[in-house]
């Protein structure tokens, strides 16, 4: 059977940083546009380039500092094109096949680039990887990713036989367990020890003398350590109650030159714990060669002793421990405490009326920290009834007011009476005032009989102007006593049918006894002036009536409506801390100290249970009311004292004294309750709010645990800002593991795990842990490099990842399967959540339950109760909440409701591949059932390496009867392990999460790489 290609543990993502030397794709220039995570096709042209011609596009990368690694192994480019034909991906100036997709998929098309040429950062950084049209086909790139492998391969054999790597170096494989040559001849490891004392020299010990060059790790290695000598390097999970396993190393040396028994007498070089001390390992032939060995252990002197026969023993442990057992109270040293000097009342005395003299005792706690969204706000229906409302009467109609008719001073009219037959008009010298410059006046004549006056001659009118006179003449009418001849403006003018058509009149009276017509005309009457005597005539128009004013409708009334409306049924989840008093203003302030850091939002308060609005009660002042926040000087919604950043609220009023407890709180009530959402993503309020239990845990070692100085204002800490002084770039705590940890508890449960806490008693560093690992159901551990890593069991059986077996790796007679009958056995489990951080239950816990299965009960015929799990960091006032909590149960009561099968093996150094958490099959002949167990999965519990005798020692546990056996999701239900998509089995096996600084690879199992 040929040999197998190793899997590849330590994978990094390597990210486009920018352009490379070949820029031909469209647009140019516009590498982010490949850069995007995850890409999204929907966005079209803006997250692509294009090429229609056969031209290449390069771009380059992240250096190899970038990921803290020295050495690179292999390195595979992945496309993610869309087109078609023979295209290829570039690395470093080579072309490797690539037949691109129909339509965008990550990992679609086939054929990736892939180089197993070994680079540092000088060989490394400058390579430029890219694709290549060669075609000239119309192709369009969404994605262009890359990943390399950071580890020295560890190849696992499946007997003797040969095997080439890319058409180079051939590897003779053996059943031998020690380390091969790419040349074939036998070489061993060799490992040293290195110790830096008080004044910073560095001292490095081999079992053999290792005569290096002094710029080589240490140079010359003295050959001290006893043969036999290196103590075991031991690693683990933690356990049930999510308590982190203290890592160790060290090493037995010879003492016969008394060099450290001369440190222990010097003034400073006795001072040996906690110094730094590493373990390194190498094959001889790459130690000859200066290649960068492999770290197995970095920490701190935990323990050293002289020993009989001039003998020295020195254990070393991780920076945990080391770090908390500086100070007396080594478990509260992570803890930032509430000072006089950024709270100078804190610790004041006041005296009121009501009550006795009262101190505010808040000095020396723990300044709060609050960690995802503590909130029960909830808007529930209230229903509102407006009573009937009675009708009112209408007033009566009120009566109108008669009109006064019009009247004019004609004569009285007579039908019967002939008119003028004729008339018309003839201008004299004379002056004339008339209406206006060149007007034209209208003239009619009546008959005047027996005191009567007549109907109008015929209508005829004159222009006259400023210095003209007129004359009207007219004939007689038989028996006439005299006439009237009018003057108007008017176009029809009648003094008895239409009277007020004209707005100014004239007239004059004519008897009937003197003949002055001209031109054949009886009679005539000369104009000279309107002002000549002639009366007006006295044309009043009738004055209308004011009519009936209408009375006022009654109302008809209204019935009794009910309407619903929503109000904030929430009570408040979280009780800030009281420091005193303090003038803002000119107005006394009560100070409630929130978090000692950015929170997200104070979303809503509550005095007595009752919903205040934050946004206008004149008694609270917060970033809510954000006129009054600014009007007292208030800038940012965070308050930065003395260099250190807080959120910080003020009360007054009544609410501010239940809040100092000068009054107090209404029977069964809380006096004050907050709902706030905590820390945040950037340190200033801006981000989005921190939900999960990995990446709270994350949080707090990058700020708080890791750092000496643990965070104080600006943006958070990153796990790149702590990193350990000995061993170049290499940070305390692998972050990478814990965004790993977020994509498979997204893959158990739709929308993740979500998980809300406030920290506001004293608690150790590694309690303060052990909440997360067990509320989020995963486990911490120390990885090969000494780092805090997270990892979670998988709930699906592993693919494509290389195991181990009894013919050609397991170390004979080291193989040994236990149930935990007595140990880790329990099919009843108590709990309790939504812990009481405002005082409302005597247990300090919102609910507690238990679950059961009833399948294990009845089938060991005995009931097995767990100690209670309590879920410090788990509520169950959300959805997402609640359905954690029954997930996290869940699990552990299937992980246990069997006893657990304990798996130890020993493994040859192919073992160092393996971390604590990670998952492999077994075959081996032993296994349980008719036939052993062939690619078995266990997952690895602990990590034991013996340098003396080449070995790993795994100790692990079955998953395939916690598979098979334990239902999950349901009391007796089995998981449909069988039945997932192919995508939701690789969701656990993905080695990148989708987060800023990764993205998925091609799909890949992680073990699989190769």
């Amino acid at each position: 059977m040929p040999p197998t290609l190793p899997a590849g543990k330590i994978i990094y993502p390597c990210r486009l940083t920018g352009q490379g030397a070949s820029d031909d794709w469209t647009p140019a220039g516009a590498w982010e546009r490949i850069d995007e995570i995850p890409f999204d096709p929907s966005g079209g042209a803006g997250d692509e380039i294009t090429s229609a011609a056969a031209v290449d596009t390069t771009y380059t990368h992240q250096p190899l500092s970038a990921r803290h690694v020295e050495t690179m192994y292999g390195w595979k480019v992945y496309a993610n094109v869309k087109g078609s034909g023979a295209q290829a991906v570039l690395l470093d100036g080579a072309e490797h096949a690539h037949t691109p997709s129909a339509a965008y998929s990550v990992g679609a098309g086939t054929g990736v680039a892939l180089d197993w040429t070994e680079r540092t950062a000088v060989t490394f950084d400058d390579v430029e990887f890219g694709y290549r049209n060669k075609t000239g086909a119309a192709l369009g790139m969404g994605g262009l990713t890359s990943e390399f492998l950071a580890d020295p391969p560890v190849w696992h054999y499946v007997g003797g036989g040969e095997l080439t790597i890319g058409g180079e170096s051939a590897v003779t494989f053996t059943e031998e367990a020690d380390f091969r040559a790419a040349d074939g001849r036998t070489s061993v490891p060799v490992a040293w020890l290195e110790l830096t004392d008080r004044e910073e020299a560095r001292h490095v010990f081999a079992e053999v003398d290792l005569n290096d060059d002094a710029d080589y790790y240490g140079g010359y290695k003295r050959p001290w350590i006893l043969a036999d000598g290196f103590l075991p390097i031991s690693r683990g999970l933690s356990d049930r109650a999510g308590q982190m396993e203290h890592a160790s190393f060290g090493a037995i040396l010879s003492d016969v030159t008394r060099f450290f028994r001369g440190l222990l007498a010097g003034p400073k070089t006795r001072y040996l714990t906690n110094r730094p001390l590493v373990e390194w390992i190498i094959d001889d032939e790459d130690r000859r060669a200066e290649k960068i060995p492999r770290v197995l252990a970095v920490g701190y002197t935990a323990d050293y002793s002289p020993r009989p026969d001039l003998t020295f023993e020195v254990r070393g442990t991780d920076w945990l421990k080391k770090k908390f057992s500086r100070k007396a109270q080594a478990g509260q040293a992570w803890q930032p405490l509430i000072t006089l000097d950024d709270f100078p009342h804190a610790a004041d005395e006041y005296f009121t009326a009501t009550a006795a003299t009262r101190a505010v005792g808040a000095v020396g706690l723990p300044v709060p920290i609050v960690l995802g969204t503590l909130s029960d706000y909830h808007l529930v229906p209230q229903i509102i009834t407006n009573p009937a409302v009675p009708g009112v009467p209408g007033t009566p109609e009120l009566p109108g007011v008669p009109g006064t008719p019009g009247h004019t001073n004609v004569l009285p009219y007579d039908s019967t009476i002939p008119p003028v037959p004729d008339a018309q008009a003839n201008r004299v010298s004379d002056g004339l005032s008339v209406f206006g410059d060149m007007e034209r006046v209208n003239v009619v004549v009546t008959v005047i009989i027996g005191g009567e006056e007549g109907p109008i001659s015929h209508y005829f009118g004159i222009n006259v102007g400023a210095s003209d006179s007129a004359k009207v003449n007219f004939n007689g009418v038989p028996g006439a006593d005299g006439y009237r001849v009018y003057l108007h403006n008017g176009m029809a003018y009648d003094p008895h049918g239409d009277p007020v058509d004209a707005s100014t009149v004239r007239f004059q009276t004519h008897d009937n006894s003197t003949a002055d017509g001209d031109y054949g005309f009886e009679h005539g009457v000369i104009w000279r002036s309107w002002t000549d005597g002639s009366p007006y005539p006295d044309v009043v128009p009738e004055v209308p009536g004011t009519p009936s004013q209408p009375g006022t409708p009654g109302s008809p009334g209204l019935p009794a409506v009910s309407s619903t409306i929503y109000v904030d049924g929430g009570k408040g989840l979280y009780r800030p801390v009281y420091v005193g008093d303090e003038t803002i203003g000119g107005v006394p302030y009560r100070v409630a100290l929130v978090a000692g850091h950015a929170c997200a939002y104070v979303e809503s308060a509550y005095v007595n249970g009752v919903a205040v609005d934050l946004t206008t009660d004149p008694d609270w002042l917060t970033p809510r009311n954000a006129a009054a926040w600014a009007a007292a000087g208030f800038a940012t919604d965070y308050t930065d004292i003395n260099g250190r950043r807080y959120t910080v609220i003020y009360l007054k009023g009544a609410a501010g004294n239940l809040f100092a407890g000068v009054t107090q709180p209404d029977e069964g009530q809380v006096a004050i309750a907050l709902n706030v959402w905590g820390a945040e993503t950037v340190g200033d309020g801006s981000g989005a709010v921190i939900e999960t239990p990995a990446a709270q845990a994350l949080w707090l070692l990058n700020n708080f645990l890791a750092p000496d100085t643990p965070y104080q204002s600006g943006a958070y800490l990153t796990a790149d800002d702590t990193t350990y002084p000995h061993v170049a770039n290499l940070p305390l705590v692998d972050a990478p593991s814990f965004a790993v940890v977020d994509v498979a508890a997204a893959a158990r449960l739709t929308g993740g795990y979500v998980s809300a806490v406030a920290i506001l008693d004293p608690i150790t560093a590694l309690d303060l842990l052990a909440w997360f690992a067990v509320g989020g159901d995963f486990d911490l551990c120390f990885n090969r490099k000494f780092q805090v890593a997270a990892s979670m069991e998988l709930i699906y059986q592993s693919t494509g990842v290389a195991g181990v077996d009894d013919v050609t790796n397991i170390v004979d007679r080291s193989f040994e399967i236990v149930d935990e009958v007595t140990g880790a056995f329990f099919n009843i489990f108590p709990f309790a959540y939504s812990r009481d951080l405002v005082g409302r239950f005597a247990d300090g816990w919102g609910v507690t339950d238990e679950t059961r299965s009833d399948v294990s009960i009845a089938m060991y015929e005995q009931e097995r109760t767990a100690p209670r799990v309590e879920l410090h960091i788990l509520r169950g006032e959300t959805a997402q909440g609640a359905a954690t909590i029954a997930d996290v149960m869940a699990r552990k009561r299937g992980r246990y409701q069997d006893p657990r099968r304990r798996v130890t093996l020993a493994l040859p150094f192919s073992g160092l591949s393996y971390e604590p958490g990670d998952v492999f099959p077994v075959t081996h002949i032993e296994g349980i059932g008719a036939e052993g167990w062939v690619d078995h999965d266990v997952r690895v519990a602990r990590h034991e390496v013996d340098l003396n005798a080449g070995q790993v020692r795994l100790d692990c546990y079955d998953l395939e009867s916690l598979w098979g056996l334990s239902g999950l999701w349901a009391p007796d239900g089995t998981p449909d392990r069988d039945g997932a998509s192919e995508a939701e089995k690789l969701a656990y096996l993905f080695w990148a999460p989708n987060a800023p600084d990764n993205f998925y690879s091609d799909g890949a199992a992680v073990k699989s790489w190769s």
